[in-house]
Parts: C-alpha cells; sequence; structure tokens
C-alpha cells in the first residue's frame, strides 16, 4: 500500500480529511476543504494515481468543481481537465520521480484547502519563472552553421529564399512551412535558411526545436497544448529569435487548440518556420490558418543534385570512419542507391555511411566498390537526421 510521511498523515487529520490507499499506485482523499472564494463547492475529492512505475502522478479532483476565480492559470487548469471516470485532471508542474507527498501538498495548496488563495508551490513557481522551454529543448542553428558544424545545403536556392523572405516579413508574419516526402531534405533545407539569414540579417537567430520531443511524456491533449502555449509566448517575448520547429504537424493534430495558438503567435509578431508531412497539409490550409502559412514543397533530389551533397559530406562522413571516399565512389553511391526503398538524398547518404562503415570494419582505408554494392544488399533507407 503506499505509504505517507508521518507529517503529512497528521496535517491531513487536522484538515479532516479521511484518505484510504487502495493500492500502491493509489491514494484517495475525501472531502478535501476547499476555498470557497475561488471554487464553487465547499469540499472535493482528490484522487492521486501513477499510471505506471516510471510514470508521474495523476492528480483528479471532483469532476464537478468548478473554478470562478479570476486567476488565468488556474482557469485553464480546470477548464482543460480529462475527465475519467467522474474525475477531472489538475495540471501539476512535476516530473516522474516526485514523491506522493510533494504531489498532495501541491494539489493542498492549488485548492487553497488552508483557506488561503489557491497558488502553486515554491518548486513550481520557480520552474515558472526560471524555466526556459528554449533553453531545455532548442538548438541555436544559426551558431552550429556559422561553426561549420552542420551539413550545408546543396542547391534549393529558390526554396531557401522563399523561406527566409516569409521570416523577415515587415508588414504581417507568415508561418513558413517546409513540406515533402520522407528523406527529401526538410531539415537541411532549415540550415540553408540558417546561412541565409546569418548573411543577410545577422542580428537574428534562427532556433530549431523538435515538438515531438517537447511532446514526448505528455499524457493528455490538455498538457501538449499548455506546452505549445508557453513556448509561443516565450519567442513573442523575444522578437529577435526565430524558430524552426520540426514535425509542426504535432501542433495541429495533437493539440485542440493548436491552429488558433499558431494564429495568435503569428499575429503578435511571432516569426515561425516549420516542417510538415504531405499528409497533415489540409489541417495547415484551413482557413484562418491557411491564409497565413507559405508552403514550401520540396520534390526528391535529381541523382546530380545528390552527387553533390555526397560530395559536400564526403570529408566529414571519411573523418568520423577513417577513410577515403573519391569522386567515383560517390558516383557509385548515388546508382547503387536508386533501386533503395525512400528518397534522394537520404538514402544515398545512408549507403554511403554504410559502405565506409564496412571498409573501416574491413581494415581498409579506401571505399571500394565492393563495398559500395554490399553495403546496398543490406542497407535499410533510414533517413538521415540532417535529410530527414
Amino acid at each position: 500500500m503506499m505509504q505517507l510521511e508521518r507529517t503529512l498523515e497528521n496535517r491531513l487529520t487536522a484538515l479532516d480529511i479521511n484518505f484510504e490507499s487502495r493500492d500502491p499506485n493509489t491514494l484517495v482523499l475525501n472531502a478535501v476543504p476547499v476555498n470557497t472564494r475561488f471554487f464553487n463547492k465547499e469540499r472535493t475529492n482528490i484522487l492521486v494515481r501513477r499510471l505506471g512505475p516510471a510514470m508521474p502522478f495523476l492528480v483528479c479532483v471532483d469532476e464537478d468543481l468548478k473554478y470562478v476565480g479570476a486567476d488565468p492559470a488556474l482557469t485553464r487548469t480546470f477548464a482543460t481537465g480529462v475527465q475519467r471516470q467522474g474525475w477531472r485532471g489538475l495540471v501539476l508542474r512535476q516530473d516522474r520521480n516526485a514523491g506522493v507527498e510533494t504531489i498532495v501538498e501541491q494539489a493542498l495548496r492549488l485548492l487553497g484547502t488552508d483557506g488561503e488563495e489557491p497558488r502553486m508551490s515554491a518548486i513550481d513557481t520557480a520552474s515558472q519563472s526560471d524555466t526556459s522551454l528554449l533553453a531545455a529543448f532548442a538548438t541555436d542553428l544559426t551558431a552550429l552553421v556559422r561553426n561549420g558544424a552542420r551539413a550545408p545545403t546543396v542547391g534549393r536556392a529558390e526554396e531557401i529564399d522563399q523561406a527566409a523572405a516569409c521570416l523577415i516579413r515587415w508588414s504581417e508574419a507568415g508561418l513558413a512551412l517546409v513540406t515533402g516526402d520522407s528523406g527529401v531534405g526538410k531539415s537541411n533545407l532549415l540550415h540553408g535558411v540558417a546561412a541565409k539569414l546569418a548573411t543577410c540579417r545577422p542580428e537574428l537567430t534562427l532556433l530549431t526545436l523538435d515538438l515531438s520531443k517537447l511532446f514526448a511524456g505528455a499524457l493528455f491533449d490538455a498538457e501538449r497544448e499548455t506546452m505549445l502555449c508557453n513556448l509561443l509566448d516565450e519567442l513573442a517575448q523575444t522578437p529577435e529569435r526565430l524558430v524552426a520547429i520540426e514535425r509542426l504537424d504535432l501542433a495541429v493534430r495533437e493539440t485542440p487548440h493548436g491552429p488558433m495558438l499558431l494564429i495568435r503567435a503569428l499575429d503578435n509578431g511571432v516569426r515561425l518556420a516549420g516542417t510538415a508531412a504531405p499528409t497533415y497539409l489540409p489541417r495547415f490550409h484551413a482557413e484562418p490558418l491557411g491564409r497565413r502559412v507559405h508552403t514550401i514543397e520540396l520534390e526528391e533530389m535529381e541523382p546530380e543534385e545528390t552527387l553533390g551533397v555526397l560530395l559536400n559530406l564526403r570529408e566529414a562522413l571519411g573523418a568520423h570512419h577513417r577513410v577515403e571516399i573519391d569522386d567515383s565512389i560517390a558516383r557509385a553511391t548515388v546508382a547503387a542507391a536508386g533501386p533503395l526503398e525512400g528518397n534522394y538524398p537520404a538514402k544515398a547518404v545512408t549507403l554511403l555511411d554504410a559502405a565506409a562503415a564496412k571498409a573501416a570494419l574491413g581494415g581498409t582505408h579506401v571505399i571500394g566498390l565492393d563495398d559500395v554494392y554490399y553495403a546496398a544488399k543490406w542497407a535499410r533507407s533510414t533517413p538521415d537526421p540532417q535529410y530527414g
């Protein structure tokens, strides 16, 4: 059964709260006093449940408890609750390692159980003021490009100009949405945009952020929506920072109000770029978001263009595997990658990487044609992260 610290047991008893531990992962607090200045009832019930051994606690209250105060943070907390078996979820900023005592204390403070104004805990207040989502999840793409830490974008000059022009508009901020099948180079195009802006607008910084990483571990739509809202609010405070959000389609299919949040951010001057699979384009083109979206469609590269990509990458690839890659091997790789599943240039980059690895493991210092053709037999066309 779930065990509580003696001090917390005494406090709950003093508040006339009856509590029971149903199993090692579930705690129920009955008839918890609520501050009626801010809520519509005197008492409520709290359910504290850990969904799994490595999961955070889910904290719920009675479904009919409504917040009636003016604090927008608490309004969002209760308005976006998840109904489950007559319960409404409380959003507490906590990680999966938080103990039940900490969670219960936060829930009591949030309900104003002691007769005081509902408040977040000291831990939560600090996290809200000191934690930056951009610092935690974003990468300074402009700095990486200037330092030569990212592969240059080969070709795509027109598409780069389209995206860069959309990001620096004066009259109305638009969303530069880069779309195309997996492997055509959506992520790598962003590197070209960062390089372009670093040259013509050096005062601006382009950050990149993978939305799937930000949303990882979020159980409910409300959590994802809150994180997206906080991210966009943070960007609105620093207009010199632009952000390119990878897998931006998650914002319109995993958050109920994602399109409206994007619209509000764009109207407030936030300058956004993003990548998305073609499947989800209709969601971006629906009004009123559609008129703010500038779609940049990437087609699969031609073999000759892909050869340019390999020639640009061969020095870095060769240094990593400690092998030499000459022009003929690069051409042979492009040809051998043609029948493989996937799109240029990603499948060619993957094949050359596999061939270089085979040569290095074989103890040779120069990639041979046999390495390329052997690697083509078992190479899977997994998109390179820079060309996904």
